[in-house]
């Protein structure tokens, strides 16, 4: 069955700062989302791809760590792109075209992969997995 014992349950703790660094994320992510679908809309989808598939990631992990699958998706589907992000109102694309070009923090967000660095924070967080019993 592929199963992997957990020998180290996630702390309330430990639980907690992994919610409160997915909530540092959100309104960091949704302003990078915001900004490129507005300066540069063909590079939207490869953003939202990455972001959406590195919380899936982080979704695997957590599950296989203990934590319960219903809790898991409750915090990481409120982090998804799409419940992050909607289309800029036509009437406030200048205005965010321009608050955007002010304040390029976004830009290198994206194109540094900035926002990868959940995966490596949420890792940190976690408790260490059993060693490989085939290996032993």
């Amino acid at each position: 069955m592929d199963l992997t014992p957990v020998s180290q349950p996630v702390s309330d703790t430990q639980w907690q700062a992994i919610k409160d660094a997915v909530a540092r994320e959100m309104p960091l992510q949704k302003r990078a989302l915001e900004c490129l679908a507005t300066t540069m809309p063909g590079l939207i989808l490869v953003a939202v791809h990455d972001w959406d598939e590195m919380l899936l990631k982080i979704g695997g992990k957590l599950v296989t760590a203990g934590l319960p699958r219903d809790q898991v998706a409750a915090t990481l589907s409120a982090a998804e792109a799409n419940s992050l992000w909607r289309r800029a109102d036509p009437d406030g694309a200048a205005a965010l075209a321009v608050s955007c070009a002010a304040d390029n923090t976004w830009s290198d967000r994206f194109f540094q992969l900035g926002f990868m660095n959940l995966g490596g924070e949420v890792d940190k967080l976690l408790p260490p997995p059993l060693p490989d019993s085939d290996n032993n």
